[in-house]
């Protein structure tokens, strides 16, 4: 990896930190936390290659639109917030780094650990009726698995 690409790596993990924190206290991600995202991954884009700028431009806003879309549906189904508009903003931010090929293993990547969290709280904490889970820091994890080493096969 050249050094461009390795210190934009470093300082894509500054803002993921820190939404991550709020995210597990609040339940909120920060709108600047997923901006920086989204800003520094189309910085880091450019510099690759000016060709691959817009499917990874298209695929942050189609993902955006998705994870809202079901945000909003599952709202109106189940009357519970179970994937904020937060979660979308940081998708779709994720998403200008990994692009259309990198899309479904982010995905799968932050709802398998997500889930696995969620099964470990609920044994672990049996006696509660009910755990929220912040879906940021394990969106998080799953772009930062998936800018480093590629998507799943």
């Amino acid at each position: 990896m050249p050094p461009t690409l390795q210190v934009a790596s470093i300082l894509l993990c500054v803002p993921l930190i820190w939404l991550s924190v709020v995210d597990i206290q609040t339940y909120r991600i920060p709108d600047l936390a997923s901006f920086l995202v989204a800003t520094l991954g189309i910085f880091t884009i450019t510099r690759i290659s000016h060709l691959i700028l817009l499917p990874h431009l298209l695929a942050g806003i189609l993902g955006f639109i998705f994870f809202a879309t079901v945000g909003a549906l599952s709202y109106r189904i189940g009357k519970k917030e179970y994937l904020g508009l937060g979660d979308a903003k940081l998708f779709g931010a994720s998403l200008i780094w990994v692009g259309p090929l990198g899309a479904p293993s982010t995905l799968l990547i932050a709802s398998a650990s997500g889930i696995i969290f969620a099964i470990y709280t609920k044994l672990r904490h049996s006696d509660a009726t009910e755990e929220k889970v912040p879906f940021g820091p394990f969106l998080s994890f799953g772009l930062v698995l998936v800018w480093l080493y590629g998507p799943l096969i």
